[in-house]
């Protein structure tokens, strides 16, 4: 059986862009996710972890999905189909930090990868917000309502942060890994190789498990 990850943390904390490296570099399967929410930012564009619908329409795909969650007001569904027809493939998917616990419960299987910022370092995640919103290209008007969206959702991530050690607990409990994201280089250096470490030990348990069934 092989080991699939859930991958979780505050907004820009690069949870999105693990998932995708994992898929593009690595052979993982991105579990697409159906939203409604109205406009993607430039690096969603042409994704293929992320499904574009109307509202009518995810209302209507709700007995499709096996997990959804609300995200600033925008529903995030993950159809069941999907996750059944690639059960070959080692599968990710990235969702909030609140919506892990529920997550664990209705979907096993999974270990969760926590991506994790400390406040003195909130700056990093200001600029990754502004860089993939493609912010020095906007006007001024645009500038100020991306401003407006990233202080929302540093909001969220503070409250996030004051609730570290219930998800810390979590993620120990599902005997998943948290990790400080401490610049750019983090993920590569840390995360994807302690991910395809975890990847390769569960292959090579699953293949002797099957060869001590038929000794």
């Amino acid at each position: 059986m092989l080991q699939n990850f859930v991958i979780v943390g505050i907004t820009g904390v690069g949870k999105t862009f693990l998932e995708l490296e994992l898929q593009n570099k690595h052979g993982f399967y991105a579990w697409p996710k159906y939203t409604d929410r109205e406009e993607l930012r430039k690096e969603e564009e042409g994704a293929t972890n992320i499904v574009p619908i109307l509202k009518e329409e995810f209302q209507t795909m709700l007995p499709d999905f096996i997990f959804t969650m609300k995200y600033l007001n925008n529903n995030y569904g993950w159809r069941r189909q999907d996750y059944a027809q690639n059960r070959d493939k080692n599968i990710t998917l990235a969702i909030t930090l609140e919506n892990l616990a529920n997550f664990m419960v209705k979907v096993p299987g999974f270990m969760p990868i926590m991506l994790h910022v400390e406040l003195s370092n909130f700056g990093l995640i200001e600029n990754r917000v502004r860089r993939r919103d493609g912010f020095e290209n906007m006007t001024p008007e645009q500038q100020k309502f991306v401003n407006e969206k990233i202080q929302e959702r540093l909001i969220s991530a503070r409250y996030d942060l004051e609730k570290f050690q219930f998800y810390q607990n979590i993620v120990n409990k599902f005997g998943g890994k948290i990790f400080v994201i401490k610049d750019d280089n983090t993920i590569y250096n840390e995360v994807i190789p302690f991910i395809l470490s975890n990847k390769e030990k569960r292959n090579k348990e699953s293949v002797m498990s099957i060869a001590n069934k038929y000794r």
